[in-house]
């Protein structure tokens, strides 16, 4: 197996990073525009983001499965967005960093899971809705290099169930050979074949 090249919580920066520098180029004109992820605009992108941001924060901090679903249900970004999604990566990196185990048990809405498994979660979630943003609103589309290797690591255990639970499309197109670089390919698992 392959050893991670960047720490889980480096990870998450990154990938809040990559989010959130497509996030401060959205124009006011493309908040409407529709993105890879069926039914939603970019506005309801970056809404999913914050309230992923949001229930991982919440789920740190001993929220409870109920309250993480609440989350979901709550339009959180106001008329701030751009700002409203910045505060939510900064306070869900900080609530990992306040962790005193990464092996906490916290309450999922897919059930329970230790806190390193939630990082994954949302280090994987970050980092594939960067390139749905950019892909959306024309931005830069080329990921951090290290980031993907690192999610690509993560992501490798899960394939089975991303694919499963139809979250991500109907997982690998089987077009896009072993040795293409890494971000093809962990673009192609997640179901953003273009």
């Amino acid at each position: 197996m392959t050893e991670p090249r960047l720490d889980g919580i480096e990870a998450l920066a990154r990938s809040g990073t990559e989010v959130e520098r497509r996030v401060r180029s959205i124009t006011d004109r493309q908040w409407t525009l529709p993105t890879p992820c069926d039914a939603w605009d970019v506005r309801a992108l970056v809404g999913h983001i914050v309230a992923g941001n949001v229930m991982g924060a919440l789920l740190l901090r001993g929220g409870t499965i109920e309250e993480a679903w609440a989350v979901f249900e709550t339009d959180l970004l106001g008329d701030d967005t751009i700002d409203t999604c910045a505060a939510a990566i900064a306070d869900q990196l900080v609530a990992f960093r306040e962790m005193g185990s990464l092996d906490t048990i916290v309450h999922h809405p897919i059930g329970d899971v230790p806190a390193t498994r939630l990082l994954e979660f949302r280090t994987i979630d970050l980092t594939v809705h960067a390139w749905d943003l950019a892909r959306a609103i024309g931005a830069e589309e080329d990921l951090d290099s290290e980031l993907v290797e690192e999610v690509w690591i993560q992501a490798a255990p899960l394939l089975d169930s991303f694919t499963a639970s139809g979250l991500f499309g109907a997982g690998a197109s089987g077009d896009v050979p072993d040795d293409a670089p890494a971000q093809q390919r962990l673009l192609d698992v997640l179901g953003r074949q273009s």
